[in-house]
This record gives C-alpha cells, sequence and structure tokens, in this order.
C-alpha cells in the first residue's frame, strides 16, 4: 500500500528526523522516493532499491529505510533487511505512520526468528578478538553482531598467550553467548635422546666384540705360522726341493695346513679389527649425539516473506 502525499517543510522543532536537511535535498530525497515506490509496486525490488539509496543520499528518512528493508527482506537479505528496520524505527510511529509502524514490529519478529544474536565478551587487556576474520574487541568488553545462522569464528589472541580459536554453530532465532578465555602461555621443556639410552652402547660392544674376535683370530694365526715354520725346518732344515734327497723334495700336507690355516685366519682377523674398530668408534661418536638435551614443548592451540507494503510519510 502507497500513499502519495504532497510535499511540505518537515522542521526539525517537531521532526527532528529532519534536523539539519535543506528543502533542496527533502524535495530530491521525495522525488528519488517516489520513483522508488513506483519500481516497488511493479516488484521490480533491486531497481527501487537503487532509488532509494540514492534518495537516503539526500536525506536520511524514516520511511526510506522501511522501504529498503521490506525490498531486501523481498530479495531474501535478512541481515541488511534488519538494519534498515532498526532505522526506521528509531523515531517511532510518527515518521512512517502508524500501519506501517506496525508492520515493521512484524518484519522484526520475523526476521528475529530467522537470524542469530552473538553476544561475544572478553576480561583480557590487550587481546586481539576477531569474528569471522573481522576485527570485533580490542581489550576487555562486550560487543553483540547479529548474524546469519551456521557456522562462524571467533579469534582471540595476546601475546604470552594461547591463541583461541572457536568455531561456533549459531541457530536461527537464539541468542548466543561466547566468553573469550585465554590461558597463559606456559614454557615446558623436557630431556630427550635422538635414541634410546642403550642403543649407541649396544653398537660400542658390538664393535669391541669384533675387535676382540679379530685380535684372537691374529694370536691364533700367529701360531699357526709359528708352527708351519717350525715344521718346515724340522723336515727341510735346509729347504725343500727336487734335488734333495727322499724326504725333503715335497713339504709334508700336513705342515702346509698350518699355513693355510694361518693365512686364513689372519684375513679374517685384520677383516674383523677393521670392521670392529669402525663400529666401535661409530658407536662412540653415537653415545656422544644422544646426549639428552632440552626440547621446548609445544603448546596447543586451543582449537562452533515478500510483502507488498510500503511506509510513506509527512514532509
Amino acid at each position: 500500500m502507497i500513499v502519495l502525499l504532497l510535499a511540505a517543510i518537515a522542521h526539525a522543532d517537531d521532526k527532528p528526523w529532519a534536523a539539519g536537511v535543506a528543502q533542496a535535498d527533502q524535495d530530491q530525497a521525495l522525488a528519488m522516493y517516489r520513483e522508488g515506490n513506483g519500481e516497488f509496486e511493479e516488484s521490480r525490488y533491486p531497481q527501487a532499491l537503487v532509488k532509494y539509496r540514492e534518495a537516503i543520499k539526500h536525506w536520511d528518512h524514516p520511511a526510506i529505510r522501511f522501504n529498503m528493508a521490506v525490498s531486501l527482506i523481498n530479495l531474501d537479505q535478512p541481515l541488511e533487511a534488519y538494519d534498515h528496520l532498526a532505522a526506521a524505527m528509531k523515531y517511532g510511529a510518527a515518521p512512517i505512520g502508524a500501519e506501517a509502524f506496525a508492520q515493521a514490529q512484524t518484519y522484526k519478529k520475523l526476521l528475529d526468528g530467522q537470524l542469530t544474536h552473538l553476544r561475544i565478551t572478553c576480561d583480557m587487556d590487550g587481546a586481539e578478538v576477531t569474528l569471522d576474520g573481522q576485527p570485533i574487541l580490542h581489550g576487555t568488553g562486550e560487543a553483540t553482531r547479529l548474524l546469519l545462522p551456521g557456522a562462524h569464528q571467533v579469534v582471540a589472541s595476546k601475546q604470552g598467550f594461547v591463541t583461541e580459536s572457536s568455531s561456533l554453530v549459531l541457530v536461527p532465532g537464539k541468542e548466543q553467548m561466547h566468553a573469550v578465555k585465554l590461558v597463559k602461555l606456559e614454557v615446558k621443556t623436557h630431556m630427550e635422546r635422538r635414541w634410546k639410552a642403550s642403543t649407541p652402547w649396544i653398537v660400542v660392544g658390538s664393535g669391541a666384540a669384533g675387535l676382540a674376535i679379530g685380535a684372537t683370530l691374529e694370536v691364533l694365526a700367529h701360531g699357526e705360522y709359528q708352527t708351519y715354520n717350525e715344521l718346515l725346518a724340522a723336515q727341510c732344515p735346509a729347504g725343500c726341493g727336487p734335488a734333495l734327497p727322499p724326504g725333503m723334495q715335497h713339504v709334508n700336507a700336513s705342515t702346509t695346513s698350518h699355513k693355510t690355516t694361518g693365512h686364513i685366519e689372519n684375513v679374517a682377523g685384520v677383516t674383523l679389527l677393521g670392521v670392529g674398530g669402525a663400529v666401535a668408534i661409530a658407536g662412540l661418536v653415537g653415545v656422544y649425539l644422544n646426549q639428552p638435551h632440552s626440547v621446548l614443548e609445544h603448546a596447543p592451540v586451543i582449537v562452533p516473506t515478500g510483502s507488498g507494503v510500503t511506509a510513506t510519510w509527512t514532509w
């Protein structure tokens, strides 16, 4: 329902919504308002909004705000519609008429059922609090926001405190409160090794065992060589050869076996001495590297209808 009225001078003394608004601006606002109403009657709500937005640049009149709210409701934009409704009802029924004011109250109740109010409190000086990435509080205080239902995120931070990140799931028609609680960041450490304390010592022990076996084989090899030399000297005092008497032409196989055994033991002993020494050294290096060292413990991040009614006013 649209009621077209003739414009008359609106004085600030009896109409505070006209304070400081020149007559020329009032006239321009009225003209744009009427054009917007024409678009509204044809259900061209986006076009009507363009006209109403231009009108309030000249005069922020409650009736323009009301018509903007109704247009936004028809365009399913409840958040912005709610803000314009609040502005339209600021001065009561006088600027928009009793019928429109009553309907504004009805719209407000409907939007209250579709939206949610979130109240955030903080009792920490110097804390920075954001809602969905936008700053909302600095330090102690309280802030209330009207939001669409669904998922929202509150993040609070302060130097020396654990950052709080809270995911909130807001339901329509309900008011929800979130109290920011920051926990002081305590630096904790604990002693830690690269490996188990026994691991490098096992390596050292393995190397030492290799050294011991290698040394034993070297002793045995020396004994075999010595036995070979003694038997050879007994059989062939002047050496063995084909021109010598029988029994001295060839070295006995039993004598030669001592030389062969000594050679095998010598090779194995030298190999074990080299490998065992390298393993023992690696183990000792591991013992050094495995000394316990202090490790900083990381603190956890404490990581939630359309309508065809418009308003008119007396100018």
